[in-house]
This record gives C-alpha cells, sequence and structure tokens, in this order.
C-alpha cells in the first residue's frame, strides 16, 4: 500500500524554502544597492540580468533546504571552519592574483596595456581605505554567494547523483549563465567563465572544502578592480587608485572593456591552470586508495 504524502512536511519544506528564497533575494538587493549608491559601480542591472538573479536566488533557496536540514550542513558545502580554512582561502586568493598577474603578463607582451596616474574617479594619489575595504567586503559576498550554490550545494549534489564530470560542466554552464547578460559578454568571455567554473569545481575537490575555490574567486576578481581592470565587464570604482591599468590594444586578446576573462590571455591564463589542477587532484585520490 503507498503511503500517503506529509502534507505537513511538504508545506513545511515549501514555507522554509520561500523564507530562504526571500532572505537570500533581500541580502543579494540590499548588497547591490549599497554598492551602487555608494559608487561602486557604474552600469546598471537590466531586466534580464534581474531574472537571471531571481532563478538563481530559488535555485539557491531549493537545495539550501535540501542541505541545511541537517546539522553537518556546513560540512557538507564545505565551509566547515577548521584549522586550514583560512590557510585554503589565503592560497586560494593568491593563485587568483596569480591568474591574473600571469594573462597580464600576455597582454603586456602583446602591447594591450596602458598604465596612468589617473582612477577611474579622481585623479591619482592615495588610495580611498574605505572604498578598498568595502569593495573587497562585496567581493567576498558576491563570490561567497555564487560559490555556495554551485560548488557547495550543486556540485555536490550532482556528483553524488551522476558523474564528476557532468556535474562540472552543468555547474559551469550554470556560472558561465549569471555573467549572460553582464556588459561585453560574448563568446570569448563565455569560454572563459566556464573554464573557470570548471578550475573551481577542481579545487573544491583538491581540497575537499570551498574555502581555496572561494579564495581564488574573490582573488581573481579584487585583483582586477584594484588595477582600475572591469570585472566581467562591470567597472567597480575603488576611488583614487595610484595605478590604473586600460587593456587596449587587439581586445581579442585583452580582454577589453570585459576585463581580462574576456580575451585570450585570460582563457589561456584559466586553462593552463586547471590542467595543473587535474593533475594535484588525480594525484591525491591515487595516494588516497
Amino acid at each position: 500500500m503507498q503511503e500517503k504524502p506529509d502534507v505537513k512536511s511538504y508545506l513545511s519544506g515549501c514555507g522554509i524554502t520561500f523564507a530562504l528564497f526571500a532572505t537570500w533575494l533581500l541580502i543579494c538587493l540590499v548588497v547591490e544597492t549599497v554598492a551602487y549608491f555608494g559608487g561602486l559601480y557604474e552600469d546598471t542591472f537590466t531586466t534580464a540580468l534581474g531574472i537571471v538573479r531571481l532563478t538563481y536566488t530559488f535555485i539557491f533557496a531549493v537545495l539550501a533546504w535540501k542541505f541545511f536540514r541537517n546539522s553537518r550542513a556546513l560540512d557538507a558545502i564545505g565551509l566547515s571552519p577548521d584549522k586550514r580554512s583560512v590557510e585554503h582561502f589565503f592560497l586560494g586568493t593568491l593563485s587568483g592574483f596569480g591568474g591574473v598577474a600571469f594573462a597580464l603578463f600576455i597582454i603586456f607582451a602583446a602591447g594591450g596595456l596602458e598604465f596612468t596616474d589617473d582612477s577611474i574617479i579622481g585623479k591619482g594619489g592615495n588610495v580611498d581605505s574605505y572604498s578598498l575595504v568595502s569593495s573587497a567586503f562585496l567581493f567576498m559576498i558576491f563570490a561567497l554567494s555564487e560559490d555556495i550554490l554551485n560548488r557547495g550545494l550543486l556540485y555536490p549534489y550532482l556528483k553524488n547523483r551522476t558523474t564528476a564530470w557532468f556535474a562540472i560542466v552543468f555547474t559551469s554552464v550554470l556560472f558561465m549563465s549569471f555573467h549572460l547578460f553582464n556588459p561585453s559578454f560574448a563568446i570569448i568571455p563565455a569560454m572563459s567563465i566556464f573554464l573557470a567554473g570548471v578550475l573551481m569545481c577542481l579545487l573544491r575537490d583538491l581540497t575537499g572544502n570551498l574555502w581555496l575555490s572561494w579564495g581564488f574567486h574573490f582573488g581573481w576578481n579584487m585583483l582586477q578592480a584594484g588595477l582600475g581592470i572591469q570585472v566581467s565587464g562591470i567597472y567597480v570604482h575603488i576611488r583614487d587608485l595610484p595605478v590604473h591599468i586600460t587593456l587596449s590594444g587587439n581586445t581579442t586578446i585583452s580582454g577589453g572593456e570585459f576585463g581580462v576573462e574576456g580575451g585570450i590571455a585570460g582563457l589561456l591564463s584559466t586553462a593552463i591552470m586547471i590542467i595543473i589542477s587535474i593533475i594535484l587532484v588525480r594525484r591525491k585520490f591515487a595516494a588516497e586508495n
């Protein structure tokens, strides 16, 4: 005899999912509103991008409800703090810096970098510490929110029910789709962001937690903003930068107005890091088995 569905449990799940959805959406709106009126963002967000964000938020809420029903939720999504959490985040941040630096070296060799003492807002001088700290905080929040959904919740969920590579590809496509309506989005940025998603899944597997991936995501974005470069097509105003880099020359290589990940240089940098990560992950699994 088929058991009757537990209506109370179902309604409770729907209610908690809606509460998580509303809470997550409110956090996103507050952070973006503060960023916009604080002068950190130059570009406004389109209606299409708003729909993508709503969809993203709903997926998060549903998956969060499934994971956060148990007491080991933080461990399941890879955010359980331990003695190596800070180390992994720091190493991830340095890796993000290194990836951007390598891409900039390629762009520089191709004659695609212009240095100026003019900041995006202001005329150079000392860095506005408030603008710098607030930008760093926002980048940490944005990176964490995307990483929790893609690499924290969805990736392990799919990996346990399908295969690792299907989970990597699916979550990387979803991660790429989140940037579809960013300014100057095109084929190369799509490929680069997709590969970034692949890389961060591998970083998740390498350490078994989300700290390394989160640090990499934060470091990649923060260094670009700190040099006056667009981050995925969006200007982030860190006032009075002493050094401001403009990506010029052949935009197919440099990325132009989309930022480092909009060109072949960023694509190549990410691809190299993927190869290194695959080697390290295979060595880890071989040692464990």
